[in-house]
Parts: structure tokens; sequence; C-alpha cells
């Protein structure tokens, strides 16, 4: 079992009766450290790190007031709790005090039941800030590492598009049946869709016959519809419409846009300098990784936007001679 450390108290008084009732009062609930004057303390806070501090305010030297000023000026001491002590009740005293950084004001002689209660509500107070703290650490470690993840994989893409566009990606093209990826694709668009009322349907030939690599082509086409979707409103329709004719086989995307998004395609060539996210950045990354393979395909990828809410994707592909075609 996990014993709880007990709760750091630095008292500081200049006379000695007075620390030792202190003393008597809190050992057997905190840690306690014990200096004599300003000055003294200042060190003893340096090395001690309490998580409290009973300042008294009428000391020789530095007083408390200045003593309470100087501790605030330092990481630890912005943190911790400082109570002054006085004999003194007067407003301008507690006025003071509290100018001077102090969280609290105690005046002697004070009931022991009192002092206690108090220490302990700033025990809990610090320990629940502490708390705060540390999951606002955690949080920012978070998206620490999650804006790493995303530049990494930003890197990774852009390697792989220069790859592929100086020729280096090797890329098998046969003559096949285009139908079948393209149903795969739109029903996995679908399925990643279907929580927002978006509707993804395809108008098929019946003879799509073009020559491609199926493997590369399937990774191109899964992020060109997760950006059109990613763009619709709900119960909106993107619409996949594809067919052959003697030069191409071609693959039409259409969408409505859930608002006015600003687009132009020369963005894909200086992603690297656009004022966006790193989410955003590499959602244009999947887009210009798309059109290199498509280029390397033999095909051609082009983005059109007939108007303000309005967008089509269009892409082609060499066509295939029927009589060599596979499924």
């Amino acid at each position: 079992m996990t014993v709880r450390a007990k709760p750091r108290v630095l008292v500081v008084d200049d006379l000695e009766a007075n620390v030792e009732i202190l003393q008597i009062l809190l050992a057997q609930h905190y840690d306690l450290s014990v200096a004599y004057s300003g000055e003294q303390a200042l060190e003893i806070f340096a090395e001690a790190a309490p998580d409290l501090v009973l300042l008294d305010v009428m000391m020789p030297g530095i007083d408390g007031h200045e003593t309470c000023r100087r501790l605030r000026q330092t990481p630890e001491g912005r943190r911790a709790r400082i109570i002054m002590v006085s004999a003194k009740a007067m407003g301008s005293e507690l006025r003071q005090g509290l100018d001077a950084g102090a969280d609290d004001y105690i005046t002697k002689p004070f009931m022991e039941g009192d002092l206690l209660d108090r220490l302990e509500a700033f025990v809990r107070l610090g320990a629940a800030e502490a708390q705060n703290r540390d999951a606002e650490s955690v949080a920012y470690r978070n998206v620490v590492e999650r804006q790493r993840d995303e530049r990494d994989t930003f890197e990774r893409k852009e390697n792989q598009a220069d790859a592929i566009r100086r020729g280096e990606v090797t890329m098998t093209s046969t003559p096949r049946d285009l139908g079948p990826l393209l149903e795969r694709v739109v029903a996995e668009a679908n399925g990643q869709s279907v929580g927002r009322g978006i509707d993804v349907r395809a108008e098929l030939d019946t003879a799509l016959q073009a020559t491609f690599d199926a493997r590369w082509l399937e990774s191109a086409l899964t992020p060109l519809l997760d950006h059109a979707v990613s763009q619709c409103g709900t119960n909106s329709l993107v619409q996949v419409e594809a067919r052959c004719d003697r030069e191409a086989a071609r693959i039409v995307i259409s969408w409505s846009l859930s608002g006015t998004q600003p687009f132009d395609p020369e963005w894909l060539d200086s992603i690297r300098t656009l004022d966006v996210t790193d989410h955003q950045r590499n959602r244009l990354m999947d887009l210009r990784l798309a059109r290199e393979i498509v280029r390397a395909l033999g095909g051609r990828l082009a983005f059109e936007a007939p108007d303000e809410l309005r967008r089509v994707l269009r892409l082609s592909l060499p066509v295939a001679e029927a009589s060599a075609v596979t499924t």
C-alpha cells in the first residue's frame, strides 16, 4: 500500500517560543522545516520546496511582507500557499499582506482548530491544483505527440510522392475490370460515412476495361473519396460515375460542400508553405500522393469547382482492350 507523504510546511518566525508552539501543533500532520528570519526562509524554501508557508510578519531584517514578495518571484514560490501570521488584526495589515502575495492572514493568538482547518483547506486546494496541472501536462504531451506523428506522416507521404514522381516506384499495370475495385472503395466510404447521413452512390458502366495496378489505384481512390466525404455536410450525396470510351476509362466524383471552402489545385505543389494545421496539411498531401499515383499509372487527375458550393474530381486511366481484361 502506498503511504501518502505528509504535506511540507515551512514555519518562519524569529521567536523560538512561537516556533516551538507551531511544532507541537503541526508535527503530527506535516513535514516541518523552520526558519528564524526572512533571509533564512528564502534559503530553506529553495531546498525544502514546501507546500505551505506560515510566515510571521514582524521580523528583523527582511520582514514577512518582503519575504512573501521575494518568494512569489520564484516558480515554486508562486505555487506554494503562504499564510501570514501577525499579532496585528487591522485591515491595513491584512491588505498589505495580501498585496505582497499572501493567500491568507491569521492573527495571534490563534485557535488550534482554526489553524489546522485552514492548513488542511489549503493542502486540499493545492492537491487539486497539482492534479489539474498534471492533467494539463498530459494533455499537452498528447498534443505534442499528435503533432509529431502528423509531421512524421507528412514527411513519409511527401517522400513517397516524390519517389513516385521520379519513377522510383514500381507499379505493375495490367488490363482489368475497374468495376469491382470501384464498388469496393465506394462500399468502404459508405461504411465510414453512415453516421453522418452521407450517401456515396456509384453509377458504373457494365464494361469498365482499364489498365492499372489495382493496389496502387485503390490507395489513390480511397483518400480521394475520403476528401469528398469530409467536405460534405450531413445528409449529402457523393456521386461516383465511371464509363469507358475509346480513349480512356473515366471516373467522375462530385459533391456539394457544407459551406464555402476555397480550393486551388496548385496548393498540392506548395503544401509546405500553406497556413493550415498539420492535419489539414496531411489531408492535402493525400491528394497530392493520389495525383502522383494516377500519373504514374498513365492517367490524369483534375479538380474542378463549378461554383462556390460544388466540387468535381475527374480521373482518367488508360483504356484496355476487352479481350485482355481480367477481374
